[in-house]
């Protein structure tokens, strides 16, 4: 008999702050620009699942910076108001820097060298 492939459904959530301090983190592993139908997404994967963050102007402005492939984290702090008396949230980002990569040192002679 044969061995009928499996499919695996794609569940995701949408994280949408509402308590002070909360935060997520993961990898981004897609951002799509604001269009005239959708505000920015951003996607990301951590061990507990795939996520879908909503952008704003703050949260654009910011991720900007970012790219997939990162681990990011991003941080609600919060409502505050803007000058034109507009409700804000903000959100402070982070992310992990790469390891710089390692300077390779020879260790064997090459006859064209002088060896040190």
């Amino acid at each position: 008999m044969e061995k009928i492939n499996e499919w695996e459904y794609i569940e995701q959530e949408v994280w949408k702050p509402t308590v002070e301090n909360s935060s997520i983190q993961g990898t981004l592993i897609g951002k799509a620009s604001k269009d005239e139908n959708f505000r920015s997404r951003y996607y990301i994967v951590n061990e507990s699942g795939k996520y879908i963050v909503w952008g704003s102007a703050m949260l654009d402005n910011k991720m900007q910076f970012v790219e997939e492939g990162q681990v990011v984290r991003i941080s609600y702090e919060g409502k505050s108001k803007s000058r034109q008396g507009q409700d804000i949230k903000n959100f402070t980002v982070a992310f992990q820097k790469a390891a710089p990569p390692r300077q390779c040192q020879e260790t064997t002679n090459h006859p064209d060298r002088p060896a040190s």
